[in-house]
C-alpha cells in the first residue's frame, strides 16, 4: 500500500510539473501570436480608409482650349484640397462624353461629372437657349454672371431644366461671338450662298438671309475651313488662337453675339449622394472659384488670340 500511495504522488507531482512548464508556454505562445497578427491587420483597415475616390470627368474642348485650362485648375483643386481623397480621371476633346448628349450621357454614367454646353444638346434646355439674349449690350461678363444668377434664383423654370443631374459649377463661354471667315462679309447680301459653322439657335436667323448654319464640333472646324467645306464660323475671338483658325481665315466680321452662360458642370445624382457629405461641401465652396478663373482667363485668351492674329 505504501509502495502505492508513493507511485500516485510521484505522478500527481509528475502531472503538476507538466503543467508549471506548459502554462506559461501556451501563455506565451498566445501573447507571441497577438502580437504578430496585430500589425498586419491595422494597416490593412488603414489602407482601405485612405482609398481615393476615383471619378471620371468629360469635357468637349481640347485640353490646348483656355476653357479646358480652368478645368484643370479646379479639378487640381478639388484634389487638393480633400487631400487626395479625390482623383480624376480627365477625358477631353470629346472623347467620352459628346456635345449633342452630354446631358443623358452623364445621367446614365458615361462620365461622373462633365461640361454640358446646351446650346449643341439636341433638345431640351428652351429657356436656356434663348438665354443669351438677354445679355445684348452688357458687355461687362461679371454682370452677366451676376444677372443668370439672379434669374436662376427667382425662377426655378432655369434650375428645372438641369433637375436630372447635380449642377456644380457655371459655364461662360467667353467672348461675344464674332464671324470670322475666308472671304470678307461687309453686308447682309455677302452672306448669302455661304456656309457657316454656328450653333442650332442660330440656324434660324440666318437662314433670312440665305445663309446655311452647319452643326459640327469645333475640332472640325479648322480642316473644313481649309478645305473650303465652310465658309467660316461664328465664335469667340479666342479660338484664332486656341484652335488655331487664325490660320485657315482671312477676316473677322464684328457681330457681338452673346455667348452661352449657363449652368455647365454638373455630376451624375447617384455619384453624388455617394460621396461623404465633406467631400460634397469642397465641391460646393470651389463653385465660385471655376467661375472666377473662367472669366479671368477668358479676358486674357481674348486679347492674346488678337495680338496673334
Amino acid at each position: 500500500m505504501k509502495g502505492a500511495k508513493k507511485m500516485v504522488h510521484k505522478k500527481i507531482i509528475a502531472f503538476l510539473l507538466i503543467g508549471l512548464v506548459l502554462v506559461p508556454l501556451i501563455f506565451i505562445g498566445a501573447c507571441s501570436k497577438q502580437e504578430t497578427t496585430t500589425p498586419t491587420e491595422e494597416p490593412a483597415r488603414e489602407h482601405e480608409t485612405t482609398k481615393p475616390i476615383v471619378l471620371r470627368y468629360g469635357e468637349q474642348d481640347p485640353e490646348s482650349h483656355p476653357n479646358a485650362a480652368v478645368t484643370k485648375m479646379w479639378l487640381n483643386k478639388i484634389e487638393n484640397d480633400s487631400n487626395g481623397r479625390v482623383k480624376f480621371e480627365s477625358y477631353f476633346g470629346g472623347t467620352l462624353i459628346t456635345a449633342g448628349d452630354s446631358y443623358n450621357e452623364i445621367q446614365n454614367r458615361v462620365a461622373d461629372v462633365g461640361k454640358i454646353i446646351v446650346d449643341y444638346v439636341e433638345s431640351g434646355f428652351d429657356l436656356h437657349k434663348v438665354l443669351p439674349q438677354f445679355f445684348i449690350g452688357i458687355s461687362d461678363p461679371e454682370a452677366q454672371v451676376n444677372i443668370y444668377r439672379n434669374l436662376r434664383s427667382t425662377f426655378p423654370e432655369f434650375e428645372k431644366e438641369f433637375e436630372k443631374v447635380k449642377n456644380l459649377n457655371i459655364v461662360y463661354a467667353g467672348s461675344p461671338y464674332q464671324l470670322l471667315t475666308i472671304k470678307p462679309v461687309r453686308s447682309l447680301e455677302d452672306l448669302r450662298g455661304l456656309q457657316i459653322k454656328g450653333t442650332p439657335a442660330q440656324i434660324n436667323p440666318f437662314k433670312e438671309f440665305g445663309c446655311s448654319i452647319i452643326s459640327m464640333s469645333m475640332f472640325d472646324v479648322y480642316p473644313a475651313l481649309e478645305k473650303g467645306t465652310i465658309d467660316g464660323v461664328i465664335a469667340p475671338l479666342d479660338v484664332l488662337k486656341s484652335l488655331n483658325i487664325a490660320e485657315v481665315v482671312n477676316y473677322c466680321t464684328t457681330l457681338d453675339i452673346p455667348s452661352y452662360l449657363h449652368a455647365g458642370i454638373s455630376m451624375n445624382w447617384d455619384v453624388w449622394n455617394s460621396l461623404p457629405p465633406d467631400i460634397q461641401k469642397i465641391f460646393e465652396e470651389n463653385s465660385q472659384y471655376y467661375t472666377e478663373q473662367l472669366l479671368r482667363v477668358d479676358k486674357e485668351s481674348v486679347q492674346n488670340s488678337i495680338e496673334y492674329q
